[in-house]
């Protein structure tokens, strides 16, 4: 498999130096996200009382490398240092019979929301789902993926990602050992595999439907792992979503969308984990620059906000237990969301509010890495976001 990893990635490097050269216009956007907020967590010194925060900043760099590819680079910052979030190539004009390749690191398309960064999310964060099976970048990695769009009259599109895997370490349990985490990470450097195939119809003049199947295969700690039991324990996922949109006049859009996880894991005692997860949202724009909605999460195991990375509070890291519901088939965690917003000066400036009640469902304490919570009183949070942006990158989806 690092032969073949190696091969089209070798590919994609050949293509794009091997071709005639076009003037490169380089694009270059900058993106902050500014919050204040207030939330009643026990445990936190912002208890309530209004806090400000600069969630992110964000810059974008984007251009032609050739008549055939572009290039991405976004470089960010949530409350630490800086990182290079994303950094890819994407061949689209060269290769035959539909196909394109992006080689890089990148969001890889799990499902349809971990696509977006938190900015372009009308909710301003990934939903918890997200958080616990891919991590705080939720499936964010390096690798190579390859698309087929198929020769159909309706739009179809199958991709397959050939993936480094890190990302599922560290989104791992906090019950491996932290050399395991941060010595080997999975223990091995076989790749992790993932697969989507969409299909976009219309259903009406002024309706759509978007579906996505997809499916992730690969092992999540290797044998060589302590933690392991001696052998290779495998991943397998799968992930079904949906998007409908009605849009009455050029003015209105209302937008359904759903995800829903289901997870397998294999466990050194060879008593396997199943568990399952799932998000759904309702946003209605109204008058172009407006919206409101409303979500509904609900995720195994019980989900810890990550310090300043949230909304300045979290445990620490040992009894943070968000990295543990990936092997939590006995706790859950559920949240409702209401949320609005309203763009100023066109798509430059958002504002955003949102309103989240989340609350635990805790049956076996021996399943968190906190194990001596027995009972976890219910959040709610309020907070609003400016989110602006110099450059072509807008912060949301018209």
């Amino acid at each position: 498999m690092k032969i073949l990893f190696l091969s089209l990635l070798s590919a994609v490097l050949f293509f794009q130096n091997g071709v005639a050269q076009v003037p490169r216009r380089v694009d270059i956007s900058f993106l902050g996200d500014f919050r204040l907020f207030t939330q009643n967590i026990d445990g936190s010194i912002r208890k309530d009382k209004p806090t400000f925060q600069l969630a992110g900043f964000e810059t974008y760099i984007t251009g032609y490398l050739n008549p055939f590819g572009r290039g991405t680079f976004m470089i960010a910052t949530h409350g630490h240092e800086f990182e290079v979030e994303e950094g890819y190539a994407d061949i689209n004009r060269l290769l035959p019979w539909g196909l394109s390749v992006k080689a890089g690191k990148y969001q890889v398309n799990f499902g349809r929301i971990a696509l977006m960064h938190p900015h372009a999310l009308p909710f301003m964060e990934y939903p918890i789902i997200e958080r616990i099976y891919g991590g705080f970048h939720a499936y964010n990695d390096m690798g190579i993926q390859l698309n087929w769009m198929l020769p159909i009259e309706t739009y179809a599109n199958l991709s397959i990602n050939v993936l480094h895997g890190d990302w599922l370490a560290h989104a791992q349990s906090g019950h491996i050992e932290s050399e395991d985490i941060y010595g080997e990470y999975r223990g091995t450097s076989d790749p992790v595999f993932t697969s989507r195939f969409n299909i976009f119809t219309g259903l009406s003049e002024r309706t759509n439907l978007d579906l996505g199947l997809s499916g992730l295969y690969g092992i999540y700690r290797g044998k060589d792992l302590v933690s392991s039991g001696g052998r290779d324990l495998h991943a397998t996922m799968g992930c079904l979503d949906f998007k409908y949109k009605w849009r009455p006049n050029d003015y209105t859009a209302l937008e359904i969308v759903g995800e829903g996880v289901v997870n397998h894991r294999q466990m050194p005692d060879n008593n396997p984990i199943d568990n399952w997860g799932m998000v759904t949202y309702a946003n209605l724009k109204f008058r172009r620059n407006y919206n409101i909605g409303i979500k509904f999460d609900y995720a195994p195991g019980i989900f810890d906000y990550e310090g300043s990375f949230d909304w300045d509070y979290g445990p620490e890291y040992e009894y943070n237990n968000t990295r543990a519901g990936q092997f939590d088939d006995k706790n859950h965690t559920w949240a409702i969301s209401a949320f609005g917003g309203f763009s100023l000066m066109e798509e430059t400036t958002l504002i955003r509010f949102l309103v989240k009640y989340q609350d635990y469902i805790i049956n076996d304490a021996s399943s968190l890495n906190n194990t001596a919570l027995t009972d976890k009183k219910a959040e709610l949070l309020y907070a609003t976001q400016l989110v602006f942006s110099l450059g072509p990158h807008k912060p949301h989806d018209f």
